[in-house]
């Protein structure tokens, strides 16, 4: 009877982490095409304004006197309008077109979940050096990112002024990569005895540490693993992975 628990149990937790890594799927795969098709319309209007700017400019020359205040100050209005259009093309840059749409769509959620969030992805670069899959990519940011933004909604809950961010980087340590989220939260962590996974706030606990599970499984494809930081109110999830020949590296446009 023990041994059919237990097998009912594990049977259970299979079934869960495969509805949540199915879940993932269909969220990675509408990112994408969401983001591409959004990104395609941007591109469409700042080619077409950055043409008509040009346009105007000419005009502005051929019919203002090349040294009066009046067409310093209309080139001044200009050259704001163009760092405007520029703009339109802000989004995160990771050198991964996966973790470009996982880290967009994901960031763009934190900010409607917590108002006045600060978000960075500027220090997480990666490459085609880099032998990770997109698809474990994928699971580890869904995953860390989900955990990262609900503990920033719980910190909330309780301060609601408290200072909300998350941060994404990665760096290099001889042959091992790494990929590290580091996020506020309220403090409160507590771990099983002997070690593991921190004990999970959520309601249902048969979730439990279900996708740091995850994330733990992706990394140990590349003889890596994960380790859990916890510094007063900074919570860091580190990801190791090997299989970087250090040979190139993504860079922000």
């Amino acid at each position: 009877s023990f041994r059919i628990y237990q097998e009912l149990a594990q049977l259970q937790e299979e079934r869960a982490e495969k509805s949540i890594l199915e879940h993932q799927i269909t969220q990675l795969q509408g990112s994408m095409a969401e983001l591409e098709h959004m990104y395609s319309g941007v591109r469409a209007v700042k080619h077409d304004m950055k043409n008509h700017i040009a346009v105007l400019q000419s005009l502005i020359q051929e019919k203002c006197h090349p040294h009066s205040g009046e067409q310093e100050e209309i080139q001044q209005y200009f050259a704001g309008m163009c760092q405007s259009v520029e703009q339109l093309d802000s989004r995160v840059h990771t050198g991964n077109a996966v973790s470009d749409a996982v880290v967009g769509s994901k960031f763009r959620y934190a900010q409607t979940q917590v108002p006045g969030i600060r978000l960075d992805a500027g220090s997480f670069l990666l490459g085609d050096a880099l032998a990770v899959k997109p698809y474990d990519i994928g699971i580890i940011l869904n995953n860390g990112l989900d955990n990262a933004i609900e503990a920033c909604m719980r910190m909330r809950e309780k301060e609601p002024q408290a200072e909300a961010y998350i941060a994404l980087r990665t760096f290099q340590a001889k042959q091992m990569f790494f990929m590290e989220i580091e996020n506020s939260f309220d403090g409160e962590a507590s771990f099983p005895e002997g070690g593991g996974f921190p004990i999970s706030a959520k309601g249902d606990r048969e979730l439990h540490g279900i996708g740091l599970k995850n994330i733990q499984k992706c990394a140990e494809k590349y003889s890596g693993d994960i380790d859990c930081i916890v510094e007063n109110n900074k919570f860091i999830l580190s990801v190791m992975v090997k299989g970087w020949d250090g040979s190139s590296m993504g860079s922000m446009e």
